[in-house]
């Protein structure tokens, strides 16, 4: 596990944001049931289930795994708990551009580093995504009421098992840039060897490291100082962070709170998730600004492989 703060400290700005509303896709699995790889072993945190679509009109089969990768588009990610047997999502619309339009089809894809030939991909023909700014209550996409299921298998009486994956080939493309895969991208082996990869380093002297430079999607040889958030008063005048995030990318964003500049601690926890999605993390303080008392954030990425 690597962990590098990213882009120090935020200030506060008193710009007033409104709310608007939008279509919900709450997805799952079902809670304190058994999941398991395609070998009958347990399924472990190391696998992750996506929210998701297919663009160019792809359709995926288990004849084309070595496919999917290079259509996939996520809309969320969930990690599967091994204590509690579950994974969960819930999903605000932020465009309905293709493959998420109103007649775009629904997916949920599973799978893990660990274990990269066994994956999860189920569907139903009334997955169907809703549109950006619906008033309707949320959809429910779960694993009981799914009906296809492209790769895998499903017993919804739970014996021997709920949700089991599929076994398919090792070297099938998978959606996301691993940290080895990101650096064999951006640097030589020479450069490599020589620590010009190295994670802390910062080769094109713009105050980035390496790992700031993956966090924001940006080019660690080319100085940039691109700024991945923004911050500002909600119309309750609370402090609000937007985030913007690297699709794909196997790191976690995460806001630190701060009282003093000196001490930092992990915020989520004080912080109301507004909305979670591949492109975005939108967090509000549940305590309004006050002359009071101060608070400072700052977000960091969390990478590991």
């Amino acid at each position: 596990m690597c962990c590098r703060r990213l882009a120090a400290l935020l200030v506060i700005a008193m710009a007033v944001v409104g709310s608007c509303l939008a279509g919900q896709v709450d997805w799952s699995s079902s809670a304190f049931s058994i999941h398991q790889r395609s070998d009958g072993t347990p399924l472990d945190g190391s696998f992750a289930f996506e929210l998701g679509g297919f663009a160019d009109g792809f359709v995926p089969s288990s004849d084309n795994t070595d496919q999917w990768a290079a259509h996939w588009q996520a809309a969320q990610r969930a990690f599967y708990n091994p204590t509690t047997q579950i994974f969960a999502g819930s999903f605000v619309m932020e465009t309905n551009a293709a493959p998420f339009d109103t007649s775009g089809q629904g997916y949920i894809w599973g799978l893990s580093l660990d274990h990269p030939g066994e994956w999860f991909l189920i569907t139903s023909p009334v997955w169907k995504w809703p549109a950006v700014g619906g008033a309707n209550p949320p959809v429910a996409w779960t694993v009981q009421n799914s009906v296809s299921t492209v790769v895998g298998e499903i017993d919804r009486d739970g014996d021997p098992y709920f949700l089991r994956t599929g076994a398919v080939s090792v070297s099938n493309p998978i959606p996301w840039v691993t940290p080895t895969a990101w650096r064999g991208s951006h640097f030589s082996l020479a450069q490599i060897a020589a620590g010009t990869a190295d994670w802390l380093a910062d080769p094109d002297g713009d105050g980035l490291t390496n790992l700031d430079e993956m966090g924001a999607g940006t080019d660690p040889l080319v100085p940039d100082h691109r700024s991945i958030y923004t911050v500002s008063a909600s119309a309750g005048n609370a402090l609000q962070v937007t985030v913007d995030k690297v699709p794909n990318h196997v790191l976690d964003y995460v806001v630190e709170m701060s009282d003093d500049l000196v001490t930092w601690r992990n915020a989520m926890a004080d912080l109301e998730v507004i909305t979670e999605s591949a492109n975005r993390l939108v967090v509000r303080d549940r305590l309004p600004l006050s002359t009071s008392y101060r608070r400072f954030f700052r977000t960091t990425v969390v990478l590991s492989e």
